[in-house]
């Protein structure tokens, strides 16, 4: 009696649970889409694919017609750094730069391409091109958080944008901020070297990864260290391109300016004394630093090569070829077309060059 019951129960609800057909206002509406309206979606496709097309061609200096030929479908085979050029790049702002000239960097994770040593070689040596043009320091840490974060990582690694697998997207790196910026990330799935070729080479990736996480975006400069196509370069041979030299030094050594963004010389500096009467910049990107007399010794001048103190200096004024008895500098200009500097004391001025006056 009880099994009876239980049955007639059930087909009493299931009679409730049958499928009834959906109403005709419920569905989408598939018929109000014409012919026009498809062709118009699918020109504005391809007009946005060529407008793409014409600004990577524009980029790297191709023939611009919007067409996706064998000479840019090649350019795009290329090995390359993984920040975009003509697309929109989120998480890379413009005009973007580290607050501190002391930056500290950590290597989480490595290639298995090279030993620990060689990489660590490799990335400090990489990290150097920039300390010779700027006054930037580099501090490795062995652990804990730093300002720039470097690993090797394949696929999926935690960024939320993923390598390609082997070849195309060598790297990729994030600008100065917070949280993953400045972190530099090689994809594993590459082969990675010294100083060979058949690989590639660690310290030119890094270079110019470093170069981002500085703050700076691709150069369409063929010559560039920053121009996004891979070329190898041995590590020894390497001097950082003009183009590069002239990107970082707008971010990093212009400092002498007033107003809010003025920068005090012995922030950058701590070894110099505060009080400074002229500097000037040679094509070596050295600055001299004209010194208050001290007990009567004489002025004293010192050079710099970014933030380093080269050796041998300070030295006396007059080994510059000027008299004993000189006590003051007002002014020194460098002339781009003789080559010579020139240095003005009162009504008189001295030229001097490498080697003479």
């Amino acid at each position: 009696m009880k099994m009876s019951v239980s049955i007639t129960f059930l087909l009493c609800c299931l009679a409730h649970c049958l499928p009834l057909p959906i109403p005709r206002m419920a569905t989408l509406e598939t018929d109000a889409i014409t012919d026009s309206d498809l062709d118009f979606a699918e020109k504005r496709s391809v007009d946005c694919l060529a407008c793409r097309l014409q600004h990577m061609q524009s980029f790297f200096g191709q023939e611009i017609n919007g067409w996706l030929d064998s000479e840019t479908l090649d350019l795009m085979k290329q090995p390359r750094c993984g920040v975009p050029d003509v697309a929109e790049y989120n998480f890379f702002p413009r005009k973007i730069k580290w607050p501190s000239y002391n930056l500290t960097y950590r290597i989480v994770k490595y290639t298995p391409d090279l030993t620990q040593e060689e990489v660590d070689q490799a990335i400090q040596e990489a990290f150097k091109i920039w300390t010779d043009v700027t006054p930037l320091t580099f501090f490795r840490l062995s652990f804990g958080t730093a300002d720039i974060m470097i690993s090797f990582g394949t696929k999926e690694h935690g960024d939320f944008f993923p390598f390609d697998g082997p070849f195309n997207q060598l790297a990729h790196a994030f600008s100065p901020r917070e949280n993953f910026g400045g972190d530099i990330h090689f994809d594993n799935d590459e082969t990675w070297t010294n100083d060979t070729r058949g690989a590639f080479n660690v310290f030119t990736v890094a270079a110019h990864e470093i170069g981002h996480a500085l703050g700076l975006d691709h150069s369409s400069n063929p010559e560039a260290l920053m121009y996004r196509i891979y070329t190898y370069t041995r590590t020894r041979d390497f001097v950082l391109p003009e183009d590069d030299m002239e990107g970082i030094q707008a971010l990093y050594v212009y400092i002498f300016m007033t107003g809010e963004n003025a920068t005090v010389i012995n922030s950058v500096w701590p070894d110099l004394p505060k009080q400074i009467d002229e500097a000037y910049e040679c094509p070596g990107k050295i600055l001299l630093f004209f010194l208050p007399s001290i007990l009567h010794a004489g002025k004293k001048f010192w050079a710099l090569k970014g933030h380093i103190i080269l050796e041998g200096y300070p030295k006396k004024l007059y080994e510059l070829g000027f008299p004993r008895t000189l006590q003051k500098v007002d002014a020194a200009f460098h002339d781009t077309k003789t080559g010579k500097t020139k240095f003005f004391v009162e009504d008189k001025y001295w030229r001097h060059s490498i080697g003479g006056r």
